[in-house]
């Protein structure tokens, strides 16, 4: 009941008609600019599910949250929320926050992650998207509301978790440059109604992802086969076209165990059914106690974990439809 409800809530809210692209943002940083273009040009991407809704809005509640523990932490925030508008180089956003500390003035960024990309992070460093928003950040602030830093935290959270982990970010007038060059170019193919060439193939992760997939690759299927060598080995191709189906089977399976498993637990927990037995079967439903390393006590510990992690390389079979 309750959930059919919030799904079209969302889904009402993701059909409402976008509003035509006028001004650059500091989240245009790391998007293909193709798809930039297309966007300006106010073409409809792939149609959000109510999913997409409800992580957007997780976010931002995340957001929220953060800055208030950061606030009963003692955190001094400067500024909070605040809009960015550059008329000259058409340019709007909005800042997390500017805090003090200890007497210094820091620009921060906050970002929510899961926990598959939150450990990546940790291990690989931040995403480059979110370096360049801040760096952008970081220059309004000196050259717009005429405070004086140049250094910015890049504070993110996992949601899965609850653990932090931040990147303490030193100003660099070279990467605000690069994607002030990046609008340049983007309105230079809107003036000149043309389209950029495609940066990446079509078997990138990027375009796996972007919502402008379909339009951007659109008649280019024969192209897109001609990239591959046919693979003619018939015991092969038949192996592989029995694990596909058998992922399919798993997948469909899967969302129905998902399921049964949901309602009976919530059945039992409701009618107070604790153990039972059905024929052959024994069927119980208690609690568990799951523990996990506290890595961030380990850290205040031992200090520097990196040295304790071990890598390993293997192959990774991927099949995904042409």
């Amino acid at each position: 009941m309750l959930i059919e409800r919030l799904e079209n809530y969302a889904e009402k809210e993701l059909a409402r008609p976008k509003r035509l692209k006028e001004k650059h943002w500091p989240s245009d940083a790391g998007v293909c600019i193709r798809a930039l273009v297309y966007r300006w040009r106010g073409v409809e991407g792939i149609k959000r599910e109510a999913r997409t809704f409800f992580v957007l809005d997780d976010g931002n509640l995340h957001h929220r949250s953060i800055r208030t523990l950061l606030r009963q932490a003692g955190i001094e925030f400067v500024m909070e929320e605040t809009p960015i508008n550059d008329p000259k180089m058409r340019l709007a956003g909005k800042l997390d926050a500017v805090i003090r500390l200890d007497g210094k003035y820091y620009v921060l960024e906050i970002k929510s992650a899961n926990r598959f990309t939150f450990d990546e992070i940790i291990h690989q460093g931040p995403k480059e998207e979110h370096l360049l928003q801040l760096q952008l950040y970081l220059y309004y602030v000196q050259n717009l509301f005429r405070i004086p830093t140049n250094i910015g935290i890049l504070l993110y959270k996992c949601k899965d978790t609850s653990r932090f982990w931040e990147f303490p970010v030193s100003f660099d007038e070279k990467e605000v440059n690069t994607f002030f060059l990046l609008m340049r170019n983007v309105e230079d193919y809107l003036s000149k109604n043309i389209l950029p060439e495609r940066p990446y193939k079509i078997t990138d992760w990027r375009c796996q992802y972007c919502e402008y997939q379909q339009v951007c690759w659109e008649g280019y299927t024969a192209e897109r086969k001609n990239e591959f060598a046919e693979i003619k080995d018939e015991d092969l191709a038949n192996l592989i076209g029995e694990l596909l189906w058998i992922r399919e089977q798993i997948k469909e399976l899967s969302e129905k165990e998902e399921n049964l498993n949901t309602k009976i637990k919530e059945i039992m927990s409701a009618k107070k059914i604790e153990t039972g037995r059905i024929g052959n079967y024994f069927v119980e439903l208690k609690e568990q106690i799951r523990q996990v390393l506290d890595q961030e006590l380990l850290k205040e510990k031992i200090g520097n974990l990196e040295s304790f992690y071990k890598s390993s390389t293997y192959k990774v079979l991927k099949i995904r439809e042409i």
